[in-house]
């Protein structure tokens, strides 16, 4: 037994099963007790038995043993008892213990990659539920909308069921993988349909009335047009509303701090001249955009175009924008001649990074921070590499474990850079790439730096077609970072908060980023939208993205995925890496509507992060439907006081515990200042805040 104590000095008693949790009762549990009860000071022990999957219960067997050996002389006497019993006789030595700090120990480590459709979907649902039910809570308490609490309910029950220990690690059947990604589906459902009925109601209520013109839209074709695209991975469709050559987009931002950065937006059946195309903000103000495609795309009978726009969206709010048709003037005929040779210049480049791209290969070789001058790569060695490796089959437990490496082949011969090279556009640069490797598998992978931003984005799709098997390997798929500076260590994102890990020839669990420190600089950051398993050695930090166990489901990964990652600029705190990740996995996005009358004015933010070093960890409505409930957790490294601001101002608020309580056990209560909230944290700490309008 010993005490685990947290960052914040509070602890636990932990007491650790010395045999096994599916261990049969007999005479040998009784062995161990003497040296136990003799070496803590107690007069009583644990035994934890059970028979099913992992400890289903007793049997007849074990409770007729357990009442016969209580008879016989000299052993210990067994009792039937709960958990409580033995920890209240536990306390009683609680000072006594040996106090164990940090984490305590990795196994399993293959289980943060294995089935990855199944860690896709855990990642993706969560996000879609966190915006849903804050999208739900908001606009009924802004709005009056229903705020439909079982529908919520039953969502995140399909979600925590999946994360049981053999589905979300996957480490479960052919028949577990597909009965996980059909509740999986079901919870896309659910959290799509309010998400998407909250944006359209909170779209209807902004007062577009001073955008209406005057069209004949006798012969527009588009409204209703793009159901079901694009739905892929639990994404919202692109629905067109529209009719004319105006239109009109309400762009929602789901986090809650402001942002300032491309947001992609999906025109249907659009009449107008794609080069004269003029996006503002609903002041008129004119925005910066780009045509992702050449072309119209066809779509069901229906035409479409995607653009970029890059429009400043305020904290949990929404911005509107408008698309419209520039005059025609007369077009200055550019100067072109296919007789001269123009070298291939693969650069990407912004106000914040230039990013030299070999023509060799397709990888990164140079990388220069703009505001420092630092050189981010390593001379003559790629800053990225995707990597087919082998695993050696010896463990065992594939799903569980990841073999050691026995062979690694670095991706980069035989790549087809696609096109001309580098498409360079107003918001956005773009390189696109493409190889084959092992049993016929591919990747595709588009690199693309937005005006603005101090990441790379890497968009992967992947056509795995690699088994594994016990005589041959498990084949793997792997992204290396190796940046031009030595790391003294790795900081991962973990559930509320962020841990320092050294070097370690092992894949550890992450929620979204793992980051290579640079103990005299500018760190870089490799941040997934739906990996979990990240490696960080001498060799540099990893990324695990796919790989071929073969037990219990003997075909996992075969088929296609699509994978978005982001090698990024660290920020200045804990804060600002979890919000760069956070901006992955939590876009910007653009619903049509139309001009109307209504109460909310083009722009507003509905809550935001005013103030202190906090990450919002969830917005829903009480359970007695009363109140919003906002919970926060700490990113400070001291006491901190943290503020809320709300589009309507609260009338009451207080401290709750996890079950929505009040609590006198906390001295740290909120206050009220028009319409923000503000309350002090200690560094670590969460918190329940019950807020009255």
């Amino acid at each position: 037994m010993y005490r685990w104590q947290a960052p914040s000095g509070k602890s636990v008693l932990v007491f650790r099963e010395p045999l096994w949790y599916n261990w049969n009762i007999d005479g040998r549990c009784a062995m161990i007790v003497p040296d136990f009860c003799r070496s803590h000071g107690l007069t009583e022990m644990l035994r934890v038995y059970g028979v099913g999957d992992h400890g289903g219960g007793p049997t007849r067997r074990d409770i007729e043993r357990i009442q016969d050996m209580d008879t016989w002389p000299i052993f210990p006497h067994y009792r039937f008892a709960t958990y409580h019993d033995f920890y209240r006789s536990a306390e009683a030595i609680a000072d006594r213990l040996p106090v164990v700090r940090g984490e305590l120990n990795f196994i399993f480590d293959g289980c943060y990659t294995t089935q990855t459709r199944i860690k896709k979907g855990n990642r993706r649902a969560e996000a879609a539920l966190f915006e849903a039910e804050t999208l739900g809570a908001l606009t009924h308490v802004a709005l009056k909308w229903p705020y439909p609490a079982q529908t919520y309910s039953d969502a995140w029950k399909n979600v925590l069921f999946n994360q049981f220990h053999d589905i979300l690690p996957g480490s479960g059947t052919v028949d577990t993988r597909e009965y996980a990604l059909g509740l999986y589906q079901q919870t896309f459902a659910l959290a799509n349909t309010q998400r998407a009925g909250c944006l359209r109601l909170l779209a209807s209520q902004v007062d577009t009335s001073g955008l209406a013109v005057q069209e004949d839209i006798r012969l527009s074709r588009s409204e209703g047009a793009g159901v079901g695209y694009p739905t892929g991975s639990g994404n919202l469709a692109q629905v067109g509303r529209h009719a004319g050559l105006r239109r009109i987009f309400l762009v929602w931002n789901p986090l809650p701090f402001d942002r300032d950065e491309c947001c992609p937006v999906t025109v249907w059946d659009w009449p107008g001249d794609p080069a004269r195309m003029r996006l503002s903000d609903g002041q008129g103000q004119r925005l910066a955009h780009q045509l992702l495609q050449s072309g119209k795309k066809p779509y069901w009978g229906h035409i479409f175009q995607n653009l970029l726009v890059r429009i400043p969206v305020p904290a949990l709010g929404y911005a509107t924008l408008v698309l419209d048709e520039e005059p025609q003037t007369l077009t200055k005929m550019g100067e072109w001649d296919m007789r001269t040779l123009t070298p291939l210049a693969l650069v990407l480049e912004n106000e914040h990074l230039r990013a030299q791209i070999s023509a060799l290969d397709g990888s990164i070789v140079s990388l220069t921070d703009k505001a420092t001058g630092q050189e981010l790569a390593r001379p003559g060695t790629p800053l990225l590499t995707f990597r087919l490796i082998e695993e050696d089959t010896e463990r065992g437990m594939t799903a569980w474990t990841i073999g050691r490496y026995k062979k690694i082949t670095d991706l980069n011969e035989n790549v087809r850079i696609v096109g001309s090279g580098v498409k360079t556009g107003a918001l956005r640069s773009s390189l696109n790439w493409q190889v084959s490797f092992g049993c016929q598998s591919s990747l595709e992978a588009t690199l693309s730096l937005d005006a603005g931003s101090r990441q790379l984005n890497l968009d992967c799709t992947v056509r795995w077609q690699e088994i594994g098997s016990a005589a041959t390997c498990i084949p793997q798929l792997n992204l290396l970072l190796q940046p031009a500076y030595a790391c003294d260590s790795f900081r991962y994102d973990i559930p509320l908060g962020s841990i320092d890990r050294p070097a370690l020839e092992h894949d550890v669990p992450a929620l979204t980023y793992g980051l290579a420190r640079n103990p005299s600089g500018r760190s870089l950051m490799l941040v997934s939208d739906s990996k979990y398993g990240f490696r960080g050695s001498d060799e540099g930090l990893a990324l695990t993205l796919i790989r071929s166990s073969y037990d219990p489901d003997p075909w996992p990964e075969i088929g296609e995925h699509k994978i978005r990652l982001a090698l990024a600029l660290a920020g200045e705190s804990d804060l600002e890496d979890s919000r760069i990740a956070q901006s992955l996995n939590h876009p910007l996005y653009a619903l049509a509507s139309q001009a109307h009358p209504g109460i909310m004015p083009l722009q507003a933010s509905l809550v935001r992060l005013a103030a202190g070093q906090a990450h919002l960890e969830a917005v829903k409505i009480s359970e007695d439907g009363q109140d919003l409930i906002v919970r926060l957790s700490s990113r400070a490294a001291e006491k901190d006081t943290v503020q809320l601001d709300f589009f309507l101002p609260p009338c009451s608020v207080s401290r709750t515990d996890l079950h929505e309580q009040k609590t006198d056990k906390i001295a740290d209560q909120p206050w009220l200042d028009g319409r923000s909230v503000r309350l002090e944290l200690a560094p670590g700490e969460l918190a329940t805040l019950r807020i009255g309008f």
